[in-house]
């Protein structure tokens, strides 16, 4: 479907997605970071700073499918009158909009697989049109964890987890995926690092990750959700060797020059 639209039909439809649903998740966001007090984004105005900027990739965990929404609804309302700049392109499964693949586009989505046998066509052209959106000093969201945090692999087993003391408190994520460092190398983009705490996601029953049953369980207990933003950087050839799972993991969380930037803020 898409490739028969026109790009002012494709323009016209995407700018109407940020006007529909950017405008729900804003208005969620706005009404519970203003008012209810239940969503807390310390660094909230160098979010907006940052993507104002341009040429950005916001690094975030992936605990729920709740954040994809708040990291949407934070652009709020300035998706209004600049909807190419305060829209960010995401990266989700393949599988997402299965059978509506129209809507890929239209939600300035970028497909990527995570089934290793059929994963190298989608990734090479996820990885071309994540470099255009960048050296178009656009904005790309990136969940690098490759699922959600406490998701289980196809086989049944469990992902490699790495955990750290931050501040006082316990943060865990998953194995990363991918490799960041390289991409902004690539493009001259920053990294920004944002950590989602949904501390209660683990006490929703499977299947925990539905959007709709993590904000009924958030509403009803009345919980509070912290979207932190980190320090954007520039990555250095230093960075382009973590490529490992392992190596990347270890220096998200001991990399002192830039004070333990990735997750950990």
């Amino acid at each position: 479907m898409a490739g028969i639209l026109t790009r002012p039909l494709q323009a016209l439809v995407t700018y109407v997605t940020a006007l529909t649903v950017g405008s729900i998740c804003g208005l969620f966001v706005q009404y519970h970071y203003r008012y209810t007090g239940l969503l807390q984004i310390p660094g909230y105005d160098r979010y907006l700073t940052e993507i104002k900027q341009g040429r950005l990739i916001i690094a975030s965990n992936h605990p729920s499918l709740v954040e994809p929404m708040l990291l949407l609804g934070m652009c709020w309302p300035h998706v209004l009158w600049r909807p190419l700049t305060f829209f960010p392109f995401s990266m989700p499964d393949n599988r997402q909009f299965r059978g509506y693949e129209w809507l890929y586009w239209c939600s300035h989505s970028i497909p990527v697989s995570r089934d290793p046998d059929r994963s190298k066509a989608i990734n090479d052209s996820a990885k071309a049109k994540a470099k255009a959106v960048l050296t178009k000093d656009l904005t790309l969201i990136v969940h690098p964890e490759g699922g959600c945090t406490d998701s289980l692999h196809k086989d049944g087993s469990r992902p490699e987890m790495v955990t750290a003391e931050v501040r006082g408190q316990t943060r865990t994520i998953r194995e990363i995926r991918g490799n960041l460092p390289e991409l902004a190398i690539q493009t001259g983009a920053r990294i920004l690092p944002v950590f989602g705490g949904v501390a209660f996601i683990s006490e929703i029953p499977q299947p925990y990750n539905r959007l709709f049953a993590v904000l009924k369980y958030w509403m009803r207990h009345r919980m509070v959700v912290t979207i932190q933003v980190g320090e954007s950087y520039h990555p250095d050839k230093k960075d382009r060797r973590l490529n490992s799972i392992k190596n990347w993991n270890k220096g998200c969380f001991t990399h002192k020059r830039h004070n333990c930037r990735f997750f950990i803020y």
